[in-house]
């Protein structure tokens, strides 16, 4: 799928709205924008978010889950607004929706959902939101065949879809994964056979998946398996840009007693340089963009922040400005936690990308607990 000069020029414009120039760090803070959603629950909420200020997920309205696209500035309609899925699509009596993937080109992929009695069931979809044709259009993904259920996980720029589906094995079922090119009318379904070795979460435009501990599979042009790398050592999910670099944590290592030799620890991948440690105390990452920047923690689980090969480590704690109700509910919350990070304006800038943040504060009233859940979008601001 090529970039023609309209696609380009909004992508600029989307980009220009984060402001860029050389600073000190301590000058650095983030404008916290709250994302408006309704009955949301948990930080398993948002799916994605992409560089032209849209984020996606799903949430609960009317006693019924749909997926939303929030529009940050404003290329669907108003500025700062969350869409639901029911505003482009159909979707039949009796199902949820959600919004799992997305990618710079508007395409979101996902699935609608229903509980029959022989369990859940999913249909998956894809969506073209019209940012550059002018009309949205959306249709349904292709099933493996003899998938229970399946849906649309993750989407690159050039319309490659990475499928995941249900299968029914011995009794039993068991999950797989497909590989989409639906940029091409007469593709076909590529079943990814490594999915026996892990769960790939994330596709980048180079046809690379990054999976759980440390996983990093390559497809040929003909989405055949060019190349499987396992990081050592890896410990939960592994994120991944579209130079193919891989943001990690480590596990941590114990004696023999079982005392603790090095806490988890922040790390990245290249082919260049391979496994580079950011933190020598405990510390993690969610995402990685396109600069090598990453978002995690350091510390504590609940000490969210970013590193840059410039400027090291940027707690966000209490880095944040903007609305008084969100800033103290930031910094009062229990639970911090960045997800996602965006590309700096420009890849060659000293900047900072946009980020995707949840933050829960629970509230004990007697034997009772409440939770304020709040999803945000941080924009740096740099004078």
């Amino acid at each position: 799928m090529r970039v023609n000069l309209s696609k380009a020029g909004l992508l600029a414009f989307c980009l220009a709205a984060v402001t860029c120039c050389n600073t000190a760090l301590a000058q650095v803070t983030y404008k916290l924008h709250r994302v408006p959603l309704a009955n949301i629950n948990g930080d398993f909420n948002s799916t994605g978010m992409n560089n032209l200020g849209l984020a996606i997920g799903l949430h609960e309205l009317g006693g019924v889950t749909h997926g939303f696209v929030y529009d940050h500035y404003g290329l669907l309609g108003p500025a700062k607004t969350t869409h639901n899925l029911t505003k482009w699509m159909d979707i039949p009596a009796g199902w949820d929706s959600k919004c799992v993937g997305l990618n710079d080109v508007g395409q979101v992929v996902g699935g609608f959902e229903r509980t029959t009695a022989l369990g859940t069931q999913q249909e998956g979809f894809l969506l073209d939101l019209g940012l550059f044709s002018g009309t949205p259009s959306w249709r349904f993904l292709p099933k493996p065949a003899g998938a229970l259920s399946s849906y649309g996980r993750k989407i690159n720029n050039n319309g490659l879809i990475l499928i995941q589906a249900d299968i029914p094995i011995n009794q039993g079922v068991y999950t797989d994964q497909y590989v989409y090119d639906s940029s091409n009318p007469n593709a076909e379904l590529v079943h990814l056979m490594e999915t026996r070795i892990t769960r790939f979460m994330d596709i980048n435009d180079s046809r690379q998946f990054s999976g759980f501990n440390g996983v990093r599979l390559t497809l040929n042009s003909e989405l055949g398996i060019q190349e499987m790398l396992t990081v050592p050592g890896v410990a939960g999910y592994t994120s991944i840009n579209t130079h193919g670099m891989l943001g990690l944590q480590l596990k941590e290592t114990r004696d023999s007693r079982g005392r603790l030799i090095t806490p988890n620890l922040a790390a990245r991948y290249s082919d260049t340089a391979g496994v580079v440690k950011l933190s020598t105390v405990n510390s993690g990452v969610w995402d990685i963009n396109d600069s090598g920047d990453v978002c995690g923690f350091k510390g504590t689980a609940n000490s969210p922040a970013i590193y840059t090969d410039k400027d090291g480590w940027l707690d966000l704690k209490d880095r944040v400005t903007g609305n008084p109700n969100d800033v103290g509910m930031w910094l009062a919350a229990g639970e911090r936690k960045l997800k996602y990070i965006a590309n700096r304006p420009k890849l060659d800038a000293s900047g900072f990308g946009n980020l995707y943040a949840i933050a829960t504060l629970a509230t004990k009233q007697g034997k009772n607990t409440t939770y304020d859940v709040r999803h945000f979008l941080l924009e740096p601001v740099l004078p």
